[in-house]
């Protein structure tokens, strides 16, 4: 039967011994820098990756958000349960940038900003059950929270733009300028929405 076999097809010993090197095996095809595929963003597809994430989420959560404070004098009018839920918000919005820096420090910009939409998120969920014990409580951490979200968005908008800046090695300025432009236009998107929202609620509000 091994007469069958060509003998120049198989590995002398000093093959099979050169092909075993501290007991690994040789790769039986050499692998080229250029025949491996390396699945990566650039930089600029990072760059608007980080930016657009962070714009289009927010302005998604804060057009919910603005609709929902618009009405809260219509919603929330028994005993005034919506005048004092805003105004115990802006009042601890007023006192939370004295620790802005500390939060975004401790949290980082990321986190921050979750921690923020998650807030945010609340505030707009207890409107379906308006009470002094679920609102205030809520109003009050929201303020608290609310001059970070806007400082922490706008490091992390900077510093996406910075990045890019070196990896470009162009002037920082430009594209700081540029990024802000881009967000500060899904900001003002996030108005349009929340004020149909309102205008068409109360409108229904009036005929009824």
């Amino acid at each position: 039967l091994m007469s069958t076999f060509d003998q120049r097809e198989l590995p002398s010993l000093r093959e099979l011994k050169n092909a075993i090197q501290d007991g690994e095996r040789k790769p039986s095809l050499p692998l080229s820098q250029r025949d491996v595929c390396y699945c990566q963003l650039s930089a600029k597809a990072k760059a608007y990756k980080n930016l657009f994430g962070a714009s289009i989420s927010f302005m998604l959560i804060f057009s919910v958000f603005l609709g929902v404070a618009g009405l809260q004098s219509s919603l929330n009018e028994v005993d005034g349960l919506g005048l004092a839920s805003l105004s115990i918000l802006h009042v601890f919005y007023i006192l939370s940038g004295f620790f802005t820096s500390a939060v975004i420090r401790l949290f980082g910009t990321k986190y921050t900003l979750v921690i923020c939409y998650v807030g945010m998120t609340v505030y707009t969920i207890t409107n379906y059950y308006p009470h002094w014990y679920t609102l205030i409580p809520v109003a009050v951490f929201v303020g608290i929270i609310y001059a970070p979200l806007w400082a922490s968005l706008n490091v992390h908008v900077t510093s996406v733009a910075i990045q890019y800046a070196s990896v470009l090695q162009e002037n920082p300025a430009y594209f700081i300028s540029f990024f802000t432009g881009i967000y500060t236009m899904f900001i003002k998107i996030a108005y349009i929405p929340a004020n149909t929202v309102s205008s068409v609620a109360l409108l229904n509000g009036r005929e009824e």
